[in-house]
C-alpha cells in the first residue's frame, strides 16, 4: 500500500486524492485477490500502508487504538475496525494539509467495517476468536 502511494501515484499526479485512489486499488487487489479465488484479506494492513504513505501521524493514532484494544480485549477484528474509525479523526486533527482525504478515509473505514460483518456477528454471539486463544464454542445448531 505504501509503495503504491509513494512510488506509483506520483508518476500520475501530485494530488493526494489521486494517491488515495491508487492506494484504494491496492486495497481492493488485496481484499479480492485473484491469487486466492477472489477471497483475500489483508485489507486493513494494506489500508494502513496506503495511509502510512499519505498521513503517517494519523496511522500512528490508528495503530495505538488497535494495540490498546487488542491488548485489552484480545479481539483483532475489533481493534481493526475501531482503529480504522479513528483514521478520519486523526487525519482531520493531525494533518490539516490533507483534509481532502478525510471523506475518503470515512469511506475506507466504512468499507473495513462492512468487510468485517462476519466478525461483528461472531463478536455479538461471543464466538469470535481472541488473539492467542480460541473462542468458547457457540450453541449447538
Amino acid at each position: 500500500g505504501t509503495l503504491a502511494v509513494v512510488a506509483f501515484a506520483p508518476q500520475v499526479s501530485d494530488s493526494a486524492l489521486v494517491a488515495m485512489l491508487v492506494g484504494a486499488m491496492a486495497v481492493v487487489g488485496h481484499v479480492f485477490s485473484v491469487f486466492v479465488g477472489g477471497k483475500g484479506g489483508k485489507g486493513v494492513a494494506t489500508s494502513a500502508g496506503v495511509m502510512l504513505g499519505l498521513a503517517p501521524a494519523a496511522v500512528a493514532i490508528c495503530m495505538l487504538v488497535w494495540l490498546v484494544l487488542v491488548r485489552a480485549t484480545g479481539y483483532v477484528s475489533l481493534g481493526s475496525m475501531l482503529g480504522a474509525m479513528a483514521l478520519p479523526i486523526g487525519l482531520y486533527v493531525l494533518h490539516p494539509d490533507r483534509r481532502e482525504l478525510v471523506l475518503p478515509s470515512v469511506a475506507l473505514a466504512a468499507l473495513i467495517v462492512l468487510l468485517h460483518r462476519a466478525n461483528i456477528k461472531r463478536l455479538l454471539n461471543g464466538t469470535e476468536n481472541r488473539f492467542g486463544r480460541r473462542a468458547a464454542p457457540g450453541p449447538a445448531a
